[in-house]
């Protein structure tokens, strides 16, 4: 269910064209990629993650928050802050649905 959602919230952003998986024999996260310069989003929301989906179901008050991370087409890790490539996964957590989308905007210009 939460990836049509991402997929229809995306698709409204007028993002250049993308494929969404899901994560390998998960069901917690999915990868965004980007057709054009083929960098992926990897969004997740699992027990673990900096994340927390399950509550926003039950508290409106309370916002899905979403764990996110990147790589280049050569799976090299981008910076999530200055987009430059780096040796090391940096993930940010508790990203709410405007944070993941703006950060979508961000790296499918990249």
């Amino acid at each position: 269910m939460i990836e049509i959602l991402f997929t229809y919230i995306f698709a409204k952003s007028i993002l250049p064209i993308f494929d969404v998986t899901r994560r390998p024999n998960r069901t917690d996260g999915l990868h965004v990629t980007f057709r054009g310069n083929k960098v992926t989003l990897s969004v997740l929301w699992y027990e673990g993650a900096c994340s927390d989906v399950a509550n926003s179901y039950t508290d409106p008050n309370n916002p899905a928050c979403f764990e996110i991370a990147a790589w280049d087409r050569d799976g090299k890790w981008i910076d999530l802050d200055s987009l430059d490539l780096c040796d090391h996964g940096k993930s940010k957590g508790w990203q709410t649905m405007d944070n993941v989308v703006a950060m979508a905007k961000r790296l499918a210009y990249r």
